[in-house]
Order: C-alpha cells, then sequence, then structure tokens
C-alpha cells in the first residue's frame, strides 16, 4: 500500500510495470501474444479508494519486448484528487536460474509505503531498501513474517529491491 502525492488535482495515468528476463526464444519473436508471455506476473490488481468508494481494481496488461526482458505495463486514468491511496497485491512467478530478483520504484512522489512479502517457504527472500534509510521492518508483525513500512515521502526512484535464493 502507498499513497500518490500530487501537487494538481488534474488528470494523470498511474502506471504499474513489470519486467522479468526474456529467454532467447521470446526474444526471436516478432509479436508478442498477452497470455504467453504475462507467465511470470500471474495476477496484478490495485485498488484506490476515492470518497471511501474504490475506483479501479483490474487493469489490462500490455506486453513488450524491451532489450533481454518482457515488459508487462497496466495503466489506469486518475484525476479530481492531490493524494490517491493504492493498495495492491501482485503473484508472480520467476525462473530462479535466470531472474533472483524484483525491484518496486515510482516515477511519483509517494507516501506511507508498506510492504508484506508472502513467499514460498522453501524460498528465501531479502529485503533490502534502495538508497531509502527511511523503510524499517513492521514490528507489527512477527519476525518471520517479511513486513516494512515507510512513513515519510519518498520521491521518485527505486525503493526497495528483493533477492530470491533456494
Amino acid at each position: 500500500t502507498f499513497t500518490i502525492v500530487r501537487p494538481v488535482e488534474d488528470k494523470f495515468y498511474f502506471e504499474f510495470t513489470h519486467g522479468r528476463l526474456a529467454s532467447s526464444d521470446e526474444l526471436s519473436k516478432q509479436e508478442i501474444n498477452n497470455e504467453e508471455y504475462s507467465n511470470s506476473l500471474k495476477e496484478a490488481s490495485f485498488a484506490c479508494k476515492k470518497d471511501g468508494e474504490h475506483i479501479f481494481k483490474e487493469f489490462e496488461k500490455t506486453n513488450s519486448i524491451e532489450g533481454n526482458k518482457v515488459i508487462t505495463n497496466i495503466t489506469e486514468e486518475l484525476s479530481d484528487q492531490k493524494e490517491y491511496h493504492i493498495s495492491g497485491k501482485v503473484i508472480m512467478h520467476q525462473n530462479l536460474k535466470e531472474d533472483r530478483e524484483y525491484s518496486f520504484g515510482s516515477k511519483r512522489i509517494i507516501d506511507d509505503l508498506t510492504v508484506f512479502i508472502e513467499h514460498d517457504n522453501n524460498i528465501n527472500v531479502i529485503f533490502s531498501p534502495s538508497g531509502v534509510d527511511s523503510i524499517e521492518k513492521n514490528n507489527a508483525f512477527p519476525d518471520h513474517k517479511l513486513a516494512f513500512i515507510n512513513r515519510d515521502v519518498l520521491l521518485p526512484g527505486e525503493k526497495f529491491k528483493l533477492f530470491f535464493y533456494k
């Protein structure tokens, strides 16, 4: 969960981008079939509250190849507020032989970032803030749960990385 902070109430686009390393077979194809290439991003659902009501839930996904990555983009138009309280859930599958990291960043100023990571017990996950000193372990959860919180405003850029290993 996080809050997007805007200087004005003008229309803008909330964008979520997920990338993963592409196989050589994927890189050799000319067109991308959304079903075929969205295997790593199993689910991405977000909700934004306006006047106590959720104003969007499901997104259209589009896929493209950029360099050696398959990129999934999700976009939603928002307007009429200066703050947007976003809650999201991302379920992904990664081939740990090819891709052992996930990073989260934002092009926008965000506030009140909370992260809760659920993972398979066969995988170890290391949470690493990226240049942000204010992201801390959320002590409302037991030590074996991966939960982190930031109450400060975060400027655009990378916020954290996850590293996976067996």
